[in-house]
């Protein structure tokens, strides 16, 4: 996670390639009207507080949620999903 200015980019680290922006719909593409000063995690990694000018943002890591099961008899070896 970084800050550049009034935008949050989250990052892959191995690659250290952008994998995705936070942002606020109402503000067109960014996350706070001036710069960020500040981001932290809680203890559990699933709530982010960012700050800027008299302004705290928090934002909550959404839920994963099963979206199949498979049935099997066997171990299974190998699954490919898309």
């Amino acid at each position: 996670m970084a800050a550049r200015g009034n935008r949050l980019s989250v990052y892959h680290v191995p690659s250290g390639q952008v994998a995705a922006s936070i942002s606020d719909a109402s503000l067109a593409g960014t996350a706070h009207r001036d710069i960020v000063r500040s981001l932290a995690f809680d203890a559990t990694g699933d709530l982010l507080a960012s700050g800027a000018f008299r302004e705290v943002k928090l934002g909550r890591r959404p839920r994963v949620k099963q979206s199949a099961a498979l049935p099997h008899e066997s171990p299974l070896t190998a699954i490919a999903a898309s």
